[in-house]
């Protein structure tokens, strides 16, 4: 729907502030996979996400590995920090963006760029009601390179008999479709109260 108001950048990081957030699955990481294969830098994936707002600095916190990771934000413009993950550190620029989709969803779009590897972690947060989040994930090099390659290997072993008893019975097909969701996975995210359990309030986020 056109012509819907964005969200109050200030007032909505007041309102998330101290928020928490536990997400389902826990398997996608921070990281993007580009990262984690060519650095062998494996990560067990982003277990819970927590947002604060302190003197007007907005942060996105992540929980993985037991240990939470801080990525203060810039609105509208990025900002520079250090990520480490298993003793290897990465300084990456990271942005944020308040806004609404076409059904008037507000969405918080995260912009995390690995400055020295020329990869990027793009991050989308829809906030829907009953105080819960949905995750969409996507990274760069993303999902058109990585299947470019996945087709090239495929061409090179498609002469192989077994490939050929695979590719009859659909496996080509279920492979891409595990690769995509793999490569652009979806989560949910699901606010707990301080002791650690569901808020149950079924309230919802108001947004000015």
């Amino acid at each position: 729907m056109k012509g819907l108001p964005e969200p109050n950048p200030y007032q909505f990081t007041q309102q998330l502030n101290g928020k928490v957030f536990e997400l389902s699955p826990q398997s996608i990481g921070l990281f993007p996979l580009f990262i984690q294969v060519f650095h062998n830098n494996m990560t067990e994936g982003v277990q819970k996400l927590s947002f604060a707002c302190e003197k007007g600095d907005f942060s996105v916190n992540f929980l993985e590995s037991g240990e939470w990771h801080s990525i203060p934000a810039g609105l509208g413009k990025f900002k520079e920090s250090w990520l480490t993950l298993h003793e290897e550190s990465y300084l990456i620029a990271a942005s944020g963006e308040f806004t609404t989709d076409e059904n008037g969803t507000a969405v918080l779009k995260l912009d995390f760029t690995f400055l020295e590897e020329c990869v990027r972690r793009k991050i989308n947060i829809f906030f829907l009601p009953e105080d819960e989040i949905l995750i969409r994930w996507y990274e760069t090099p993303g999902k058109g390179m990585i299947m470019e390659g996945l087709e090239s290997i495929t061409e090179e072993i498609s002469n192989n008999f077994l490939y050929g008893a695979f590719k009859g019975a659909g496996g080509l097909e279920l492979l891409h479709r595990v690769m995509e969701q793999t490569i652009e996975p979806v989560s949910h995210g699901y606010l707990v109260t301080p002791d650690g359990r569901g808020s149950g309030t079924g309230s919802s986020f108001i947004l000015k």
